[in-house]
């Protein structure tokens, strides 16, 4: 085998592994004629493999050693809360580490421990550590998302991330994101149930309404976005996405049918009612909830 084929994958050695199979010249030699590339001191990778994201993460894990691991946004890419790989590197190290990285590495110390855990290979700090010191370096109009996904996904739950905030006092856009916390805490679930929450149905009217309530039919759950038991009515908040294709639209139609067999009534507002005319939405709300003997 040579070390061209021993490094023909996307994953960074360290020079104690790689001379463990081949002498100290035979790599030496391969860096000097291109074959091989150092990515920081100690730690080497295929030069085909070593500018992508991954490589260059267990590059740094490597080289910072087993207390270190992938923090903020480049966590968030690794749990799959955002698309895009970050084009730095973050990591996270105790406080009493003094490492000096390239500029594609930041390299953040913590004077508590941060928990962390393995994910394919790799030693990441938990996802709500992760959400609230990576959360300002998501692009604004993609935060909100980034929080709603992760709870959407199970990785991570309000309380959770109300500890990590509390645990961490030095964390950028902390009114932002403590308010869309508690909205999750309250039960959003994307932008526009943050919107209708804090913009639209905020008033006292409607505070008698569970947010989303799961109920059982049958065998099969559903969640309503927002539901007053007194009156059996139902709220949903559609978004101009997934609720504009067909499919989506046959789906809530078999569904609000369903739920009507309960005695349920579904009122439907799209997302560029809620936005432009919340008042409307108000005033129709309360006109339904009225008739419905509310």
């Amino acid at each position: 085998m040579t070390i061209e084929t021993h490094l023909d994958q996307p994953s960074a050695f360290t020079r104690n592994e790689i001379i463990a199979t081949f002498s100290r010249s035979t790599l030496d030699n391969a860096v000097a004629q291109g074959r091989a590339e150092r990515i920081l001191p100690g730690v080497y990778a295929a030069p085909f493999h070593a500018r992508s994201f991954r490589v260059r993460a267990h590059a740094a894990l490597l080289w910072a050693g087993p207390d270190a691991a992938l923090a903020g946004l480049s966590a968030l890419f690794e749990y799959g809360v955002v698309e895009r790989p970050p084009q730095t590197i973050d990591i996270v190290v105790p406080h009493g580490r003094r490492l000096e990285g390239p500029s594609w590495l930041t390299i953040r110390r913590s004077t508590v421990e941060i928990p962390a855990q393995e994910r394919r290979g790799l030693r990441l700090v938990t996802p709500a550590y992760a959400l609230v010191h990576g959360y300002a370096d998501v692009p604004p109009h993609l935060r909100a998302e980034a929080v709603y996904k992760a709870l959407r996904m199970r990785l991570v739950y309000a309380a959770q991330l109300r500890a990590a905030l509390t645990a961490s006092p030095r964390v950028r856009a902390r009114p932002e994101l403590m308010r869309r916390i508690e909205a999750a805490a309250k039960g959003a679930r994307s932008y526009l149930e943050e919107h209708a929450l804090y913009r639209v149905f905020n008033t006292a009217p409607f505070a008698g309404f569970l947010r989303q309530h799961e109920v059982v039919h049958e065998g099969q759950a559903y969640y309503l976005d927002m539901f007053h038991a007194g009156t059996k009515t139902a709220v949903e908040l559609d978004g101009d996405g997934p609720h504009g294709r067909p499919e989506q639209r046959a789906w809530d139609i078999r569904r609000d049918a369903v739920l009507a067999t309960r005695g349920i009534l579904t009122l439907r507002y799209g997302f560029t009612t809620l936005v432009e005319a919340p008042q409307w939405c108000r005033d129709n709300l309360l006109l339904v909830l009225r008739a419905r003997g509310g």
